[in-house]
């Protein structure tokens, strides 16, 4: 969500990026919106942000080594351990050091539950002793990117608000009074119109499908390019929602929703991962948040259905994944199921609009990435929504999932549009990096993700109440759940329901702003892209052709001439038009590679990394970050050679820089041989 839910809730494993949350006062605001009223007005704004304290794992991810029981393994760590551990206070008399959970067979981890956070350290320190212990790791809490086709009719398209004018929701004026006192212009769908998403439709699919029309091909072949899976890692989806379907949903049920009925959701794919897999099925798959039912709206809700908004790819088909419970709570094991779960079945996109809640290293995340990798299917990652403009250093904050090896990490832009439809001052400033949001190496790419924007005022009446410039809550509009829900549930006494309680989101659609409302963007593109050019998870190089297309594509934000990457936006805003047209946007011949390094398999930070190309004399360097990650910028296209050194050892591997774009898990694994 945003950093209103980006707090570590009550049982706090999976943090939500729903950027209900900014970092401080926004554009110089120092005081938070309490209520609605004409004192709206007279105070700077700023998004609603609060944040609980930390609260440490109290469950354990552990790989073992191959043959290793499970089960066996804590029942003899339970007796060899216990001693130690009540010497180390860490566990009191009569409590078991480690209690099985579940494990992923698949991926090799198990996961363990403590008696309490408290026995986190020793139990670790412990366990990495053990012989078949070949990693240990905390099960870190998440926190919540032919004719010309016509206009689609959705209702909200291009629609200019004016309900949520601020003149507006301060009581001061009705949407029909307040351009005498309010000028500021920005439609419901500024973001679709930012990515150029009408010029992309116009170059695929061409035309709005139907319901019949996408029933067919389901029926022709479930896996069938046309169809693209995407799954949505979140908080589930409300199966009921008018919007996911061509028939405006008049039953009210779930049938229409359907892909087999032409809807936009495969229902039987629906699975739900909380404390362990709960199975399949839309009952436990529903959305108690609002969270996942936002990001499935941005990414695929149904076109030319005369209600509601498009879904940027429109022919995608959403399989939603919940381990968001009704509190907001979700942990490290149950997303790395997902992702596994996402990509045995075959979904092309995975988006995560979510953080883990450590700035540690997560391995058994990696492990999990690097399957989906290696099954065809691209992760798609917001990098975090960390920044605050008072402190600029917070949006370097590496966050997990978007910082791991082979992510497209998305960063989240906001609203800018200097001159109005008449020709009048509008924005204060262009498009620009959101105060929230988190940047730096790991980046990819940004999309929008929305802000408080300053306006000029030429309002009638704008000079007379001394509004301007004049702030704005220019954020996400999309798909809520059409029951009462976390988000939409504006008690004082839910501290999630702030956006609710301001005017902003509600029953069926809401405005909500984030690094998460960015991320699916990016997933919607990767997913339209692998549509056109008929790209499946068994394309060989299926998530890297992705990643080249949409880093090519993306708008300069930069003033970078040679249209490089810089670590504030990655290689720019997303342009959904030039993707889709296969286009080197901006005309770059450098690009980049990604990878980590490892020294025995353990990552390790502060090590050169060295790209050399055969016949030139010049050299490029990166430095690992703590979790082994390198980046590489700014490389003219060619081959390379890429060199690791570590403790007097190295590894050397070749890769191809492809101009506007990087190369993602380009890895070196350093062996030190063992000396008696």
């Amino acid at each position: 969500m945003t950093r209103s839910l980006q707090r570590t809730y009550r049982r706090s494993y999976v943090r939500l990026l729903v950027a209900l949350t900014l970092c401080g006062a926004l554009l110089g605001g120092a005081y938070r919106v309490a209520a609605l009223g004409p004192e709206l007005l007279q105070q700077p704004l700023s998004l609603p942000f609060h944040k609980q304290p930390h609260r440490p794992p109290q469950q354990i991810l552990v790989k073992l080594a191959p043959g290793v029981s499970p089960i066996q393994f804590a029942a003899h760590f339970n007796r060899t351990a216990k001693i130690a551990l009540l010497k180390a206070h860490a566990i009191a008399d009569g409590q078991p050091p480690l209690r099985f959970c579940h494990c992923n067979k698949v991926l090799g981890w198990t996961t363990y539950r403590l008696p309490s956070p408290s026995a986190l350290n020793a139990t670790l320190q412990l366990l990495r002793k053990q012989p078949g212990v070949l990693r240990a790791e905390p099960d870190y809490p998440v926190e919540l990117c032919s004719t010309p086709l016509p206009d689609p009719n959705d209702y909200y398209w291009k629609r200019v608000d004016l309900e949520h004018l601020i003149v507006v929701l301060s009581g001061l004026d009705t949407p029909d009074t307040a351009r005498q006192d309010d000028s500021s212009y920005w439609t419901y769908t500024w973001n679709l119109e930012t990515v150029n998403a009408l010029a992309a439709w116009n170059i695929y699919p061409g035309h709005y499908e139907t319901a019949q029309e996408r029933a067919q091909i389901y029926r022709s072949n479930p896996l069938s390019p046309a169809l693209p899976r995407v799954a949505v890692i979140d908080s589930g989806i409300d199966f009921t929602h008018p919007d996911f379907t061509y028939t405006g949903n008049p039953s009210g049920g779930v049938t229409d929703a359907d892909i087999s009925h032409g809807g936009q959701i495969d229902e039987a794919l629906a699975h739900t991962f909380i404390d362990g897999d709960q199975g399949g099925g839309v009952t436990n798959a529903f959305d108690d948040v609002g969270h996942g039912t936002s990001l499935a709206g941005i990414i695929a809700a149904a076109p030319n259905n005369g209600i509601g908004i498009p879904g940027l790819a429109f022919p995608a088909v959403i399989v939603p994944i919940k381990i968001i419970d009704a509190n907001g709570d979700g942990s490290d094991s149950d997303l790395i199921d997902a992702i596994q779960y996402a990509a045995d079945q075959h979904c092309i996109v995975i988006n995560l609009s979510l953080t883990l809640d450590t700035t540690d290293f997560p391995q058994a995340l990696q492990d999990a990435i690097n399957y989906a990798w290696n099954h065809g299917c691209l992760c798609v990652a917001a990098a975090g929504n960390d920044g605050d403009p008072s402190y600029p250093i917070l949006a370097r904050t590496r966050r997990y999932p978007a910082s791991c090896d082979r992510v497209l990490a998305v960063a989240a832009t906001a609203y800018g549009d200097p001159i109005g439809p008449d020709g009048e001052p509008n924005t204060v400033l262009d498009e620009h990096l959101a105060s929230y949001s988190n940047d730096g190496y790991e980046l990819g790419c940004a999309a929008p993700g929305g802000d408080i924007t300053e306006f000029y005022n030429n309002s009638p009446n704008g000079a007379d109440l001394g509004l301007n410039p004049i702030q704005e809550y220019v954020l996400v509009w999309s798909l809520a759940p059409t029951y009462q829900v976390l988000l939409s549930n504006p008690d004082p006494n839910n501290p999630d329901g702030e956006y609710a309680a301001l005017g902003l989101y509600g029953l069926d659609y809401g405005y909500l702003p984030g690094t998460s409302l960015a991320c699916p963007h990016v997933a919607a593109l990767a997913a339209l892209l692998a549509a056109r050019l008929g790209i499946t998870p068994f394309t060989p190089n299926a998530p890297q052709i992705l990643v080249n297309y949409i880093e090519r594509g993306c708008h300069q934000l930069n003033n970078r001439r040679d249209g490089g990457y810089d670590p504030t936006y990655g290689y720019g805003r997303i342009d959904a038009a030039a993707t889709l047209a296969l286009q080197n946007a901006r005309g770059t011949n450098v690009g980049g590679i990604m990878g980590q390094v490892t020294v025995d398999g353990t990552p390790l930070g502060n090590i050169p990394v060295i790209a050399r190309t055969a016949g030139s004399k010049r050299v490029f360097y990166a430095t690992t970050a703590p979790d082994g990650m390198y980046h590489l910028i700014n490389l003219p296209q060619g081959n390379y050679t890429v060199t690791a050194i570590a403790f007097r050892h190295g590894r050397t591997v070749r890769a191809k820089v492809v101009a506007g774009c990087d190369q993602l898990g380009v890895d070196l694994d350093i062996n030190i041989p063992f000396a008696f």
